[in-house]
């Protein structure tokens, strides 16, 4: 989007979008701010969202500037995800949440080690150390129960009389 090049580049919203628009109209609409977004994302996007943001602090800790650094961190995390779930707009916003720079006065995530495998994610400033990453907390819950292989489709809708789940408990002891 180019208020988020602007941000980035420090370039005139006028320079942005004759250079790098050109023709084609920029993105319309207003890009997804909201730092609750990050924690109730899926599974992938908070560990991807987490991937980009350790290796945007760890190249901001070896003295590149924040620009740079999130360009960067976001390019190797593009080399190796086929199918990114994370665009620019958001790992931007997620770097100004946790830094408190460009588009944010103040911080207002951080990362933290996990307690049960330590690996970094992103929580909420202040939040209690050694919460665990969203993986470790979707391995602590009980699986949902599976269809047997070679199990009939499931049925649903009103032409069963017993459907999905409740169909599924009283056939599992058959």
């Amino acid at each position: 989007r180019p208020r988020t090049i602007q941000w980035v580049t420090g370039l005139s919203r006028h320079c942005v979008l004759h250079s790098v628009y050109g023709a084609v109209h920029p993105p319309r609409g207003r890009p997804a701010y909201l730092v609750d977004r990050v924690f109730r994302a899926t599974l992938r996007e908070q560990a991807e969202l987490a991937a980009v943001m350790v290796s945007y602090r760890a190249l901001a800790a070896e003295g590149f500037p924040p620009a740079r650094s999130l360009i960067a961190a976001y390019r190797q995390y593009r080399s190796f995800t086929a199918e990114p779930s994370v665009d620019f707009d958001r790992a931007f916003y997620l770097a100004c949440q946790l830094d408190g720079i460009w588009a944010c006065r103040r911080a207002s995530v951080a990362l933290a080690r996990c307690r049960q495998c330590g690996s970094q994610h992103v929580v909420p400033l202040g939040a209690q150390d050694g919460r665990e990453c969203a993986l470790c907390r979707s391995l602590a819950r009980p699986e949902p129960r599976r269809k047997a292989p070679g199990s009939p489709p499931r049925m649903h809708g009103p032409e069963s009389d017993l459907a999905g789940d409740e169909f599924w408990a009283v056939t599992e002891h058959i």
